[in-house]
């Protein structure tokens, strides 16, 4: 009884193993090649930040070739589904200078990014009157004022992590200065400049304020312009430059206590600069993970339901500050101070992982920290900038003998 009884155990024992060998073998021939997901090529895009010196700018318009979006709440606008190619990027705000365009370069599975600075304009009208005088000096009757004429004062925009380093200016017009054209009123028009782009000056030059003088009268002697800062140490170290048709030139200035006089003589572009600002910089880059996603379902019980990842990065950038405001203020000029965190979602283009094969997503955002610093005599300014960057992503299939069904 007892014989018979172990023989047969041994025999369901035997049976059992050669059935369940047979089992795995089967299972691992037909799942250890199984076509992978194709992964899907994901085009490009292109999103970024337009901000002013003193915070984001909403309902810009941002042009990319045929393409167009506006900034929204927060200053950020995006491109979507850009095919891979070299794009050219404008903004516009009315209100706000036009800052100089930005090229991108697009490739697939990458999200560009182009960041922009703009100024707010503020700009002043004054009605110079006049009346018929005889020139003494050719003896030729001329319509001109006959009394002084200061402007509304008006001042530039300053970034907002330099409040402190106003600069106010005021035309102030003498008597005799400016001549009417036959039949018309004199308007003068000053407007603030504020960007590098709209005066179109030397990089070497580092400008703390400025404006354009346009009036439709003829210039007989020089008006002035005042430009008014809140340090007479700044002042001190000021130089005046003037703008015609793009070219640059020294022109005639004085100070006073904490005001810059710029003599004016002609309609054009006029700034005030500290070029013996000695400026340092270093920089270092770096990626941050902003996605790594896998479903590896090679040895599962049976095909996987998958959902379309996402991930959140950022735009723009950050800064800090301290010293001297008019030397942080030409520090910050471009720097990007406005940040926001965005959702985005990756298109796998398909819902299920086979058995016997699996995915993986990864993607890295580069961020650029950087530190500026400037100094004029005994005065300095210490900038440090965090800008957020391109997010590239890579993407992959497999099964359990390979990597394939494409990959980027």
């Amino acid at each position: 009884m007892k014989k018979v009884s172990k023989w047969g155990l041994l025999m369901f024992l035997a049976a059992g193993l050669t059935l369940g060998a047979t089992s795995c073998s089967d299972d691992d021939e037909n799942l250890d090649n199984v076509t992978p997901p194709q992964m899907v090529v994901v085009k490009g895009s292109v999103q970024g930040t337009v901000s002013s010196l003193s915070g984001a700018v909403a309902g810009a318009t941002v042009k990319m070739g045929s393409q167009s979006a506006t900034t929204d709440a927060k200053g950020a606008f995006a491109f979507a589904d850009v095919a891979a190619g070299s794009y050219t990027l404008s903004v516009s705000m009315e209100g706000y200078e036009t800052p100089a365009d930005q090229n991108v370069t697009v490739a697939d599975g990458k999200a560009s990014v182009a960041n922009f600075v703009m100024a707010k304009i503020a700009s002043t009208t004054t009605k110079v009157e006049t009346a018929e005088v005889k020139d003494e000096e050719s003896g030729e009757t001329v319509v001109v004022n006959t009394e002084e004429v200061k402007s509304a004062p008006i001042q530039t925009e300053v970034p907002a992590v330099a409040k402190e380093a106003t600069v106010e200016i005021q035309a102030v017009v003498p008597p005799m200065a400016l001549q009417a054209p036959e039949g018309k009123e004199v308007e003068l028009v000053i407007t603030t400049l504020s960007s590098e782009a709209a005066a179109s000056r030397a990089a070497k030059d580092q400008m703390i304020g400025g404006c354009n003088v346009n009036t439709n009268a003829k210039f007989r002697k020089p008006i002035g312009v005042d430009v008014t800062v809140s340090s007479a140490d700044v002042a001190k170290e000021a130089k005046a430059k003037k703008y015609v048709d793009g070219k640059a030139t020294d022109c005639s200035f004085s100070v006073n206590g904490n005001v810059i006089t710029i003599n004016v003589d002609s309609n054009g572009s006029y700034t005030i600069v500290l070029p013996s600002v000695n400026i340092s910089k270093s920089s270092q880059s770096s990626s941050v993970s902003v996605l790594s996603f896998e479903k590896d379902n090679t040895y599962g019980n049976g095909d996987l339901t998958v959902s379309n990842p996402t991930y959140t990065y950022n735009v723009g950038g950050t800064v800090s500050v301290s010293g001297n405001p008019y030397l942080v203020a030409i520090l910050a000029a471009t720097a990007i101070n406005t940040q926001q965190s965005v959702q985005g979602t990756y298109e796998l283009g398909f819902t299920t992982v086979p058995v016997g094969t699996g995915i993986t997503v990864s993607g890295n955002q580069s961020k650029t920290e950087s530190k500026t610093t400037a100094t004029l005599g005994s005065l300095s300014a210490t900038v440090t900038a965090t800008t957020w960057g391109a997010v590239s992503f890579s993407a992959s299939s497999y099964n359990r003998q390979h990597t394939g069904g494409g990959s980027k």
